[in-house]
């Protein structure tokens, strides 16, 4: 067995009770990873100044043995220290462990008779909660990237049934994580959009409706259209470097701008990015660029390429509720759109 020098690593036999984080099976596994984690940003304010990579559970006690917590369940401990703070430890029936005792340096520390520490006190501390939330973040990150390797599929055959300039449409066959292959599973490159949930100086939404050949109907949504690109191709094509790949982009607030001007005739100077999003990560591998712009004011006319034919629509925020709701509002990353923009606003 691997040496380690936290306090009560030979017994830390406990097995998690939480099963959202991979490959954390004991307190053992969770110092690991911890240990490529633990930052001047995880660190206590007061202790920063002395932190350092070969000190690193230096001021990381308390959001440690929370989120060991979370993994093992138990009970959070604290030593009392000179200075009056609490020095948190782990208890898991008759298990103690202490994650981040070699801070002290060999000092022997009393693990028998603490007071009990609980979480909702050391969080009422906005900078601790916020520093523990920054370690779960990180933790959730480095092993959802380990069980990436174990569900990632290799592509073993693609073919290109249409390669344009408007659409490459593949046929590929992939060998799954247990070895066997299957065929066929299809998917496409077009080129990134964006959508853009506009509201005039009254609060409406500024909608259009067009014609989708999709689904064979006239639908309502919002503004949107395709980022364009200066190297003749309408999406983002494989084996290219990506830096090379991003100087081939308009910039997607510029095609928002531009999309809201020519469709609507609208402007706005109070814009915002709400989220960067695959459009259907299932089959297709570009992505939708969410913005609001608000506040926004009448300053020209439409200006419509030869193939849209559209209409400008003002609703209210009560109407575009009873649209998705009676399913007359059937653009999913729209929808989504417009829930994340009221989401941003109530928060």
């Amino acid at each position: 067995m691997k040496e380690y020098f936290f306090y009560g690593w030979e017994r830390a036999n406990v097995s998690p009770i939480n099963e959202n984080f991979f490959g954390i099976k004991d307190p053992r596994d969770l110092y690991d990873a911890l240990s490529e984690l633990w930052c001047v940003d995880t660190c206590a304010p007061r202790l920063r100044s002395e932190w350092t990579i070969d000190n690193p559970t230096l001021g990381q006690c308390s959001i440690t043995a929370f989120l060991a917590q979370d993994i093992f369940g138990g009970e959070v401990y604290g030593i009392e220290r000179n200075d009056g703070n609490f020095h948190c430890y782990n208890v898991v029936g008759d298990i103690v462990f202490d994650l981040t005792s070699e801070q002290f340096k060999g000092e022997q520390l009393p693990y028998e008779g603490n007071p009990k520490q609980l979480r909702e006190v050391h969080f009422a501390k906005e900078e601790k909660k916020l520093r523990y939330e920054l370690l779960r973040s990180l933790l959730f990150k480095r092993q959802d990237g380990l069980e990436d390797l174990t569900l990632s599929w290799e592509e073993t055959k693609c073919e290109h049934l249409i390669k344009d300039r408007w659409i490459d449409l593949r046929r590929s066959a992939y060998r799954f994580p247990d070895g066997s292959e299957f065929s066929p599973f299809y998917s496409y490159s077009r080129r990134d959009y964006v959508v853009i949930v506009a509201t005039d100086t009254e609060e409406n939404y500024i909608c259009v409706r067009q014609y989708r050949q999709g689904i064979g109907r006239v639908t309502t949504e919002f503004c949107a259209g395709g980022i364009e690109r200066n190297d003749g191709n309408e999406y983002r094509q494989t084996g290219i470097n990506p830096d090379k790949e991003k100087e081939v982009f308009e910039n997607a607030l510029s095609a928002a701008k531009r999309e809201l001007l020519e469709e609507t005739g609208y402007g706005s100077d109070e814009w915002e990015q709400l989220l960067s999003i695959p459009s259907n990560a299932t089959i297709a591998d570009n992505y939708a660029y969410i913005f609001s712009a608000k506040n926004c004011k009448r300053v020209s006319s439409q200006h419509l390429d030869s193939t849209e034919f559209l209409k400008v629509k003002l609703l209210s925020k009560t109407d575009i509720r009873e649209r998705i709701k009676n399913g007359d509002f059937l653009q999913a990353v729209h929808v989504m759109a417009f829930l994340l923009e009221r989401k941003e606003d109530n928060d």
